[in-house]
């Protein structure tokens, strides 16, 4: 049974560690525990808005409702088992990342060196609720807090998730420019892109897969 969640979530407070790089994806040997919070901070917060809120887009046929509807995207690519689908118009871009897991995904956009630099969005589904995050990672293997914790702003405008079939679907939208030092100005182009998943929903040490790739906007 498909179960479709239209939030549009802002999580300031997202403390991650996706690890894009090999050497980041080995997390100490701690029994019974996954987390990849330092224990001095706080837990995520978790969207409680209620299900089909959205914010309505410019693009007629892009809607945050976290399906992926034929003609909604101009353009696609698929990276083994993760796929990424956009549209831009003279402002936004309205992306969509799709998975084959019940946990986390994330793509990251113009890293400088494997994470260094990347400007990162970062999401899962749990409980029927969107979490998604907008960061920057600060070293070739993170960490990535959110932009809002290194002085930067969420630059989400909207965004929407489903888990249906195993897979996880995650859209959202954000300007092209938005003005935010740790957000990648992304004009007209080819722009290097990195990818992962992992098996959990919440967000963790280990990935199930990662990569890296190009996109042209």
């Amino acid at each position: 049974m498909s179960r479709n969640y239209a939030l549009r979530t802002v999580i300031p407070a997202l403390i991650l560690a996706l690890a894009f790089g090999a050497a980041a994806c080995q997390a100490p040997s701690q029994p019974e525990s996954k987390s990849t919070l330092p224990p001095s901070l706080p837990a995520p917060a978790v969207s409680t808005q209620p299900e089909g809120q959205s914010e309505v887009a410019e693009n007629a046929t892009w809607a945050a409702d976290g399906v992926f509807k034929p003609g909604e995207y101009s353009q696609s690519k698929s990276f083994g088992d993760f796929e990424l689908s956009w549209s831009t118009d003279d402002l936004y871009l309205y992306m969509g990342m799709k998975a084959k897991t019940a946990g986390w995904v994330a793509v990251g956009f113009d890293p400088s060196s494997q994470m260094k630099d990347a400007d990162i969005v970062q999401g899962f589904i749990k409980d029927g609720l969107l979490s998604i995050a907008d960061q920057y990672s600060t070293g070739p293997f993170g960490p990535h807090p959110a932009d809002t914790q290194q002085g930067g702003t969420d630059d989400i405008l909207a965004a929407a998730g489903s888990s249906d079939g195993g897979f996880t679907s995650i859209e959202f939208k954000r300007r092209l420019d938005t003005g935010d030092k740790f957000d990648k100005p992304l004009g007209k182009g080819a722009h290097k892109i990195i990818w992962a998943y992992g098996s959990d929903p919440l967000f963790t040490l280990k990935h199930m897969a990662r990569g890296s790739g190009e996109i042209d906007l």
